[in-house]
């Protein structure tokens, strides 16, 4: 056993690394869309340039179900080399059972600390003074992508706040476009309320709310206002959104079905993707809001040591 390997590294979210045998390491990721596979592609032959481990591609769609088969297979016994998982807390009762590899040795090294920029990246793959997983990249979600053509067909200028999105949608409406092209999905329901939300209001008050817990925030007229905003969104999306992939629902703004999309700046890949070209087919409209604000997230790579845990139940 003390002849496998180990292998840890992070993909937009977090990849966790396991036990695995030499020349083989399986990375199971969430990456499916065609952007996102272009992007894990660079990953996979950098990684096989090294010449030492082969890189194993196990795609699997919508994040929730990769988390799910992996941990499945670290139940069963049979871990992958390396997993994919968003920058949270999701991973720290792995870490508590002694089932991802420590890459505190290597990120001391290396420095991480002095280059990953900001700390909250990093923060979430730290626990106990160390470090158990590789933040990959840094992700914005306050993007309103839109298709040039579509709002120069209708004859209306491209929206900078969530007013002016609501004067221009029924004009694209009435010319025969779908205003927004939405994914009913949890995850993007929530996520273009947080983008109404900070739009509509300000960094301050997104803080008190989610951050703070505000409840005098929470009720407040600003937070009225955003769910009526938020409400009035629904009559410009089509009856084909709930439970669409975020994906189509971009490839609806790349093909001229629908005038915009709220998606973070991962969606610039379906765009490069489809050879579509910045400020010339497509917009990227930061807020929408008078004063733009974006938050920060990423994804990890993380190991998974079930050979740890092996050791300690027979020790």
């Amino acid at each position: 056993m003390m002849g496998k390997k180990l292998f840890a590294a992070t993909i937009g979210a977090g990849f966790m690394s396991a036990s695995v045998q030499a020349a083989d390491v399986e990375v199971i990721h969430w990456w499916t869309s065609g952007g996102e596979q272009k992007a894990v592609t660079v990953l996979a032959e950098e990684y096989n340039k090294l010449g030492n481990d082969k890189w194993v591609d196990t795609a699997v769609a919508l994040g929730e179900n990769a988390r799910s088969l992996t941990m499945q297979r670290i139940l069963g016994g049979d871990a992958p080399g390396a997993a994919q998982f968003n920058t949270s807390r999701q991973f720290e009762e792995l870490i508590e059972e002694g089932l991802l590899l420590d890459l505190t040795p290597v990120a001391e090294k290396e420095g991480w600390k002095n280059f990953i920029r900001p700390s909250s990246i990093l923060n979430p793959c730290m626990k106990d003074g160390g470090i158990y997983c590789v933040p990959v990249n840094i992700h914005s979600n306050q993007w309103l992508w839109t298709n040039k053509k579509v709002f120069a067909d209708v004859g209306v200028k491209e929206p900078h706040t969530w007013e002016e999105f609501l004067t221009v949608a029924p004009k694209i409406q009435a010319a025969g476009y779908i205003p927004l092209a939405f994914g009913g999905q949890g995850w993007q329901e929530r996520h273009v309320f947080d983008v109404v939300m900070i739009g509509m209001t300000d960094e301050k008050f997104w803080n008190s709310v989610w951050k703070d817990k505000d409840p005098k925030a929470a009720s407040s007229d600003k937070m009225r206002k955003v769910f009526e905003t938020f409400g009035a969104l629904r009559q410009f999306t089509d009856a084909g959104a709930p439970g669409r992939n975020w994906n189509d629902a971009t490839n609806m703004v790349i093909t001229g079905k629908a005038a915009a999309q709220v998606m973070g700046d991962w969606a610039r890949g379906e765009f490069a993707a489809a050879g579509k070209v910045a400020e010339v087919d497509y917009g990227c409209i930061p807020g929408p809001a008078k004063r733009p604000s974006l938050t920060l997230g990423g994804m990890h790579l993380s190991s998974l040591n079930p050979l740890i845990k092996t050791l300690k139940r027979h020790k």
